[in-house]
């Protein structure tokens, strides 16, 4: 996440603005922008579908987030107890994380990448994350049905 917030991720834009040959430009996902990491994890439609998802499942509205800027403006202005805003912005960085993965799989892997399974692996890889950090066990299942009162 530090190298996305920074600009930092080899995306086509940063890598034609270091001088690679590229035949184009467009984000290898949706096809309908230039990539660069906002278009990536904000604009793109497998971003705006996926990070639409995690907002439905811990049960906050959706914004229509153009940058980190807009994403932390919004972040810092949800009342959460900290600990479980922490905890759901963990959850964010890991849907960003199977973004970009998303996206190398599409570029570099000769099958298409499913979206269908993204969701769920965002939903099983925070699990575990967040399970092994915690002070209480808790299950998969609660874990997927109330993400909002675990607490660490």
């Amino acid at each position: 996440m530090w190298r996305a917030r920074r600009d930092g991720l080899p995306t086509r834009h940063n890598l034609v603005r270091k001088g690679v040959n590229l035949e184009s430009t467009d984000c290898p996902v949706c096809q309908l922008e230039e990539e660069d990491v906002c278009h990536l994890l904000f604009r793109c439609s497998l971003a705006q579908e996926v990070l639409q998802r995690v907002c439905r499942w811990w049960e906050i509205d959706f914004q229509n987030w153009l940058s980190f800027s807009d994403w932390d403006v919004w972040f810092f202005s949800i009342r959460l107890p900290g600990k479980v805003k922490s905890l759901l912005e963990g959850v964010f960085y890991v849907a960003w994380w199977y973004i970009w993965g998303f996206r190398n799989l599409s570029i570099f892997d000769d099958i298409k990448p499913s979206r269908s399974i993204l969701f769920e692996n965002i939903v099983s890889s925070s699990f575990l994350w967040c399970n092994s950090r915690s002070n209480r066990k808790f299950s998969r299942d609660n874990w997927l049905k109330n993400p909002h009162l675990i607490s660490l």
